[in-house]
């Protein structure tokens, strides 16, 4: 089939959210499926568009700060700070995202209504938390009427789920063919929307081996152990300083790559796609903030220890919970011990969890073909 994906793409410094695509994509590849990223382009506003919107901007700016749900608005407000750093250290240091996406993404881009036009046989809703946002684009509301619909792993981020958005998520929601959900909060959305069959999968990076993603890693020679140190801008109850001081005791260099609003005095690689599968799977040891660098530390095996997020971001610890829980790592997260990076960890228990989660994959992705 020729199969068209929504999701997020179009961040600079976001690894996760290449890794996301990436996985959901090679994974489909493997049933034999064409797989195309969708993106959407704006149309161009009116003159009129143009002079209102500063206005409107202003009139909802003013709403928000008098909403009961500041924590939500300052978190908006953060992560539209992100975005900004971003788009100057890109212009600055370059990690070529972009051409990352374009060598190895056959992409489609449309306003979304001539997607229907170019003979898609199924479209997907890919993972990341493209159901939080009211762009019904990533409900597949374009699709045309007769089409296949299926979702990987969506989710709703922290999204509260009002009786007015499960009324809006119905019908669109009651044409899927089968949905998987990232979150237990994005099962519930479902079943009171009437899908009680969605299922909570693992983040479709768990689909991919660590050999598959070798493939699209850097080869650079290894010269001595050290310590991958993988950070996002969120802020965490340790130092910089601390991190690096634990490194030099223990007689470890550290290489570092930090993203999306991280400033710090340290020296750091602006690593591309390719250099950080490279730095993560050829490191000794991991040391993060990050879901995705937690994950990928659990498929290749690495010893991990990950930074809980601390202050206005500290819903994001929900899903650092929620995976090591699942792998029974749970004492992996940061609990005022980082001597933790050494101990040992069972990998026949997380390899279990992963096969049994790709198993069930596999059986809703076949399902599509009856």
């Amino acid at each position: 089939m020729k199969i068209g994906v929504v999701t997020y793409s179009t961040r600079s410094d976001n690894y996760g959210q290449v890794l996301q695509y990436l996985a959901t994509q090679e994974f489909l590849k493997e049933f034999g499926h064409e797989v195309y990223l969708l993106r959407r382009f704006q149309k161009k506003d009116s003159l009129i568009k143009k002079i209102l919107k500063p206005a409107y901007r202003f009139v909802k700016n003013i709403i928000c700060s008098n909403s009961k749900n500041d924590k939500f608005q300052m978190q908006m407000k953060m992560f539209s700070s992100w975005r900004t750093q971003s788009a100057k250290s890109e212009k600055k240091h370059p990690r070529y995202f972009e051409k990352f996406r374009k060598t190895f993404f056959k992409i489609e881009e449309d306003d979304g209504s001539f997607f229907e036009k170019k003979q898609f046989d199924a479209f997907c809703s890919g993972s990341d938390q493209i159901w939080a946002d009211d762009v019904f684009f990533y409900y597949l509301e374009f699709a045309p009427i007769n089409s296949i619909r299926f979702s990987m792993a969506s989710s709703i981020g922290y999204r509260e789920i009002t009786e007015s958005f499960v009324e809006r998520v119905k019908k669109p929601l009651s044409k899927y063919s089968f949905i998987t959900v990232r979150e237990n909060s994005a099962a519930e959305l479902c079943r009171r929307a009437g899908r009680s069959d969605a299922r909570v999968v693992l983040d479709p990076t768990f689909l991919l081996s660590h050999d598959k993603y070798r493939q699209f890693a850097s080869k650079e020679k290894k010269t001595k152990p050290f310590i991958f140190l993988y950070l996002l801008g969120a802020d965490i109850s340790v130092s910089v300083d601390r991190i690096y001081d634990f490194a030099e005791k223990n007689g470890f260099e550290i290489k570092y790559v930090a993203s999306q609003g991280r400033e710090d005095k340290f020296p750091k690689i602006y690593a591309t796609m390719e250099e950080w599968l490279g730095l993560l799977a050829d490191a000794e040891y991991v040391i993060t903030n990050s879901f995705h660098g937690m994950a990928l530390s659990i498929i290749h095996h690495k010893k991990f220890v990950v930074f809980p997020v601390i202050g206005v971001l500290s819903t994001m610890n929900e899903r650092l919970e929620n995976v090591a829980n699942t792998f029974c790592l749970s004492d992996r997260i940061y609990r005022g011990n980082m001597d933790v990076l050494f101990e040992l960890i069972d990998w026949s228990k997380t390899d279990f969890v992963i096969a049994q989660n790709r198993d069930l994959m596999s059986s809703l992705i076949r399902s599509l073909n009856k």
